[in-house]
């Protein structure tokens, strides 16, 4: 199956650099939640354990979707979006700038080559 891979055992350091790649309208009332409840579970965080940076990108189209990715080297990206279902094919997508994106197709764009 294209979905297993050999695992990667990363050190917990590698986890401090995140990136949110975000994909909302802008007056979407879900916009800002993942952003707020971060916020306030890092502040009540002993901030020596978490040295966490997350980066928030707000993306409009797939092109801006790869090109967040591809610039970041970090262990942890987030998805923060809405997604959809697609009952002709049986595989959810995510939706980026109001479209309906298989991820799986968006996946051979943001992978090394």
């Amino acid at each position: 199956m294209s979905c297993l891979m050999l695992p990667v055992i990363l050190p917990l350091e590698a986890f401090s650099n995140v990136l949110v790649i975000r994909s909302f309208q802008p007056k979407d009332p879900l916009r800002k939640m993942l952003e707020i409840a971060i916020s306030a579970a890092l502040e009540l965080a002993p901030a020596p354990a978490f040295n966490i940076k997350i980066r928030f990108v707000d993306v409009l189209d797939e092109n801006e979707f790869v090109a967040a990715l591809v610039s970041f080297n970090g262990a942890m990206m987030i998805f923060d979006g809405h997604g959809s279902y697609d009952s002709d094919t049986g595989a959810g997508t995510i939706v980026i700038g109001g479209k309906n994106v298989d991820a799986w197709q968006l996946k051979k764009r943001c992978s090394p080559h």
